[in-house]
């Protein structure tokens, strides 16, 4: 089993005031070796008064440019520290010549105990000028209190590094891992404490990316919440790649052809500005699954270039999301809702979605290629343009032929193509049975414009009439046949699913054939 920091560097360890492996030094009280999270001590102060500072001083300047600074921390000050909009609990770094520093909680946001830190140096300042973070000569926290705390020790910070996430590889002794092994491994002091993952009332938090490489992984019935913090938008998500096609990710469970005991992978808010990335592109997977499970408020998903079987979306929910690249992943029953802009991107013409269900998307499905598609069993609801064709070059085109009952309707070419370089196939049967052999049946609009017309029909009594579905359309039929009455049915309209009507055609008493 390994788990580890994912890009992980160390500045302080805090099991002891000087920590030789990274030359870095503070000015703690002492050192804590009962209340720790990470290695075997944490280091504490007594900020009793507004403005004192937690510092950290590196022997040789850090680059920090890369990645965010994390850290765990404990504040018993309680009701005396300030709002968090008012920095009650704030981190600061300087570069010899600025200092800025970033408002991280207060009062009316800080429960108490032990608490993750994640700082993006890159973020604007709350205060002060804005530091090189590419030289950082010091770092620290600071606290502002409302009034003078006790003189006891009350602040506690352990582990302070930098680094992206948590990389998992290999499984775990044969079993796939799962997120309560992420947990574990987490909780233990020795080998984890790094504070990406965290648990609190049945669901995990994270902060940061979870990296799965070489790695086993599977999780059922599950919600990871990837927290509001101020960080760079890219640095939350799940990122499964493979080299060796060792690979196996799922989430959810598959019960036949139904995926089952699915998870919900989210935003904490959907206001929040760091969303969530879902990068499974590779083509080296073996085993991909997404099983009854939604993913709510994806900035981007991209799913395995793999075109086989055990490589699988079903029964999945992508919602308020970015555009969902889906490569030649198998994607069945499974729905697309409110897209941030694009709902789906097909490239190519082999690609393996079926009845889906596309609905209130600015955009449906982006092609971005010319060619000739199938839409199988894709239903659009409430999108404001079901297609877009983004192919550059006069000679662009694209076809989309509907079947087994999509409805693909509305299209927008934003590249250079043709403003008429789609065209969207989308037959629909009306079928007459009963009708007497000979007879002339005629479909015309209530405008009297015709249809379609059979001079004479044929010997099994059934007249087919196929559209391409883009309205309703209403319409009435005239059946004419010597021997027979005339007969129209009226009050008809086309629409965009199949139908079938009966004919019954009265002899006409006054007909002689001599």
């Amino acid at each position: 089993m390994t788990i580890a920091g994912y890009n992980y560097t160390r500045i302080h360890s805090c099991d002891d005031l000087v920590d030789t492996d990274t030359a870095c030094s503070n000015d703690a009280t002492s050192n804590d070796t009962g209340d720790f999270k990470e290695g075997i001590a944490s280091c504490y102060w007594t900020l009793n008064a507004t403005g004192e500072q937690a510092t950290f001083e590196p022997a040789a300047a850090l680059d920090l440019s890369a990645s965010p600074v994390r850290f765990w921390g404990l504040f018993s000050q309680g009701g005396l520290l300030e709002n968090a909009s008012d920095g009650g609990i704030q981190f600061w770094a300087a570069d010899g010549a600025n200092t800025g520093k970033w408002y991280l909680d207060g009062k009316d946001t800080y429960s108490g105990g032990w608490k993750n830190f994640v700082i993006d140096l890159g973020q604007t300042v709350d205060e002060g000028s804005q530091p090189s973070d590419s030289a950082i000569t010091s770092l620290g926290v600071e606290v502002h209190l409302s009034a003078g705390a006790k003189n006891v020790p009350n602040t506690w910070i352990d582990h302070l590094w930098y680094g992206d996430g948590l990389l998992v590889s290999s499984d775990n002794a044969g079993s796939p891992y799962t997120l309560a092994d992420i947990m574990a491994a987490e909780n233990t002091p020795a080998t984890g404490g790094w504070g990406v993952l965290t648990r609190f009332g049945g669901q995990y938090y994270c902060i940061g990316e979870l990296r799965f490489a070489e790695a086993n992984f599977q999780a059922k019935s599950s919600v990871l919440v990837f927290e509001d913090r101020p960080v760079s938008t890219d640095l939350m998500g799940i990122t499964v790649v493979d080299s060796d096609g060792t690979s196996e990710f799922q989430l959810g469970a598959r019960s036949g052809d139904a995926g089952i005991e699915g998870c919900v992978v989210r935003v904490a808010d959907p206001a929040q500005t760091p969303k969530f990335f879902f990068e499974a592109g590779d083509s080296d997977l073996t085993r991909f699954g997404l099983y009854g499970t939604t993913l709510f408020d994806a900035e981007v998903v991209n799913l395995p270039d793999v075109n086989s079987t055990d490589v699988q979306v079903l029964n999945s929910s992508f919602e308020t999301s970015g555009e969902v690249v889906i490569n030649f992943t198998e994607v069945l029953n499974s729905n697309f809702i409110s897209a941030n802009s694009r709902g789906v991107r097909i490239s190519d013409s082999d690609f393996n979605m079926e009845d889906c269900r596309i609905i209130s998307c600015p955009i449906g499905i982006h092609y971005p290629n010319s060619g000739s598609y199938t839409a199988d069993g894709l239903i659009f609801t409430g999108c404001s343009d079901d297609v877009e064709f983004s192919a550059n070059g006069s000679d662009a085109a694209l076809v989309i032929n509907a079947a087994d009952g999509a409805n693909p309707n509305t299209y927008i070419v934003t590249g250079t193509a043709d403003s008429d370089s789609v065209t969207i196939n989308n037959p629909i049967f009306h079928t007459l049975t009963g009708v007497a052999e000979g007879s002339e049946v005629t479909y015309a609009r209530t405008n009297e414009t015709e249809l379609y017309h059979v001079e004479s029909s044929s010997t099994d009594g059934q007249v087919q009439y196929s559209y391409n579905y883009t309205s309703d359309i209403p319409f009435y039929i005239t059946i004419y046949h010597l021997g027979y009455e005339p007969y129209l049915i009226d009050n008809q309209t086309l629409g965009s699913v199949d139908a079938t009507v009966p004919v019954q055609q009265s002899t006409d008493p006054n007909y002689s054939n001599p």
